[in-house]
């Protein structure tokens, strides 16, 4: 009997020190890249947002720019830069990814557009 009340003590303690000590992990984005970090007025370029998914979770993207136009197509998007630039400009997007189950992440890329001669 005793044997068994002390197996018992150990197993809860092995439960209690995975509780205590390790976290559940959520996707992390690792980087946001850019096909093209200079276009011109006009261009598109792809974008590639790599997540870190240790439960394979599905996730959901979600992608801004400040300018111009973006279109979503999950891990991966296009964008366009504005048609007309006077001077150049510097645009941020942000990609912001979830599980579903509360792990939220984002990051940002900034591109370049040069204004036409």
């Amino acid at each position: 009997m005793r044997q068994k009340q002390v197996w018992m003590i150990l197993a809860l303690l092995s439960v209690l020190l995975f509780v205590l000590f390790c976290e559940p992990v959520g996707p992390e984005i690792e980087r946001v890249t850019a096909d093209n970090p200079s276009l011109a007025p006009g261009e598109s370029t792809l974008l590639h947002c790599y997540v870190y998914n240790p439960l394979g979770a599905e996730l959901t993207y979600v992608w801004q720019a400040d300018w111009g136009k973006i279109e979503n197509f999950g891990e991966l998007a296009r964008w366009t830069a504005p048609e007309s630039v006077t001077s150049n400009l510097i645009v941020t997007i942000t990609v912001t990814v979830s599980d579903g189950e509360g792990w939220i992440d984002s990051e940002s890329i900034s591109l370049e557009v040069k204004a036409s001669p």
